[in-house]
């Protein structure tokens, strides 16, 4: 649709409304009317004590689909992906799990800033380039200003896809600490 104020553009929702404009955004995130069911949806759950693998599933893919459009709220789930083991559910035989209060109150949190789970287009691209590293102790980062056209042309031109990479197991951790000389392939893999 050509000129429209709101449109569907690759399963997200466009919000360039005049009333969006004039704050000097333009909205990208999942539809509203799924982060307002989703959020619904987690507080009436948040508030039992049991839930079943197959409706967790459904609810966890649900938000995540939501936090690709902002992945920064990735941060809010820890303890919602470990309540049950997704490639053990059968939707057809549900199974009951315990509700924890870690994970209801993931759940609350992410209701709560379901409306902000959108990507600013309009948003000026920022000067400072950055680049972290994952660690066992705390990661870390750094940065460095840059021009406005070296950072565009990094943008546009940097891979912002990377490849699977499996996380080693605890004792492969641990072994490899001990013996950096060891190689991948002695696990097993």
């Amino acid at each position: 649709m050509f000129d429209a104020d709101h449109a569907k553009v690759t399963g997200g929702e466009l919000d360039s409304s005049d009333a969006t404009r004039r704050l000097g955004s333009v909205l990208l995130g999942a539809p509203v009317r799924k982060r307002l069911a989703l959020s619904l949806l987690s507080l009436e759950l948040a508030a039992l004590r049991w839930t079943s693998d197959a409706l967790h599933a459904c609810l966890l893919g649900g938000w995540t689909h939501v936090i690709m459009y902002r992945r920064q709220f990735m941060s809010l789930l820890s303890q919602a992906y470990k309540l049950a083991p997704m490639d053990q559910v059968d939707k057809s035989y549900p199974k009951l799990c315990k509700l924890s209060r870690s994970v209801a109150q993931e759940f609350v949190m992410l209701a709560v800033l379901a409306p902000l789970m959108t990507c600013d287009l309009a948003a000026k691209i920022d000067d400072v380039v950055y680049a972290s590293d994952a660690s066992e102790a705390k990661g870390a980062y750094v940065f460095c200003p840059q021009r406005e056209d070296v950072v565009r042309a990094l943008w546009r031109t940097g891979r912002k896809k990377t490849s699977y990479v499996r996380l080693l197991r605890r004792e492969e951790a641990l072994v490899r600490k001990l013996d950096a000389d060891k190689e991948e392939h002695e696990f097993g893999n």
